[in-house]
């Protein structure tokens, strides 16, 4: 498949890029040298790469998000058609799942904060919990987007 052709039909899905969350969001031929804007964990990030090879290659790094839908198991007798895609509000799941979590994760982060106006030997770990969140948070919101598609 042409790279650019292949770039064309990544753009807006969301893929890893070595294994974190990423979208392309868009992408510039200027003279056969390529710039990219991806957003990766949540964070965009520019890229630029010389030639479509060099570009073929970068792009060897995204693999898809693999996507599981339910199937409902039995079909309407009076029309033989095909089962459906169980339908489900995945959008209200998802905050009925993660409500209580992120309501813990805010509380532990605002005693974080006081402990490191208290001590700041504690800097360091409040600095790791702070990294803990925010990748709990590229999750979730990788999981809003695919579930929007």
């Amino acid at each position: 498949m042409n790279t650019m052709i292949k770039l064309e039909t990544m753009v807006g899905k969301p893929m890893y890029y070595r294994n974190h969350p990423a979208v392309i969001k868009s992408w510039d031929n200027r003279n056969g040298s390529f710039e990219l804007l991806i957003e990766i964990d949540g964070i965009p990030k520019k890229f630029s790469k010389e030639n479509e090879n060099k570009l073929d290659l970068f792009l060897a790094n995204f693999s898809e998000v693999e996507v599981v839908e339910e199937i409902e198991s039995a079909t309407k007798p009076e029309n033989n058609l095909p089962a459906l895609p169980k339908q489900r509000n995945n959008e209200t799941d998802l905050y009925k799942e993660n409500k209580e979590t992120f309501k813990n994760l805010a509380q532990i982060l605002i005693e974080d904060i006081d402990k490191v106006r208290e001590d700041s030997k504690y800097v360091p770990q409040a600095k790791q919990v702070c990294n803990s969140v925010n990748a709990l948070v590229a999750m979730t919101k990788l999981q809003i987007q695919l579930i929007k598609q």
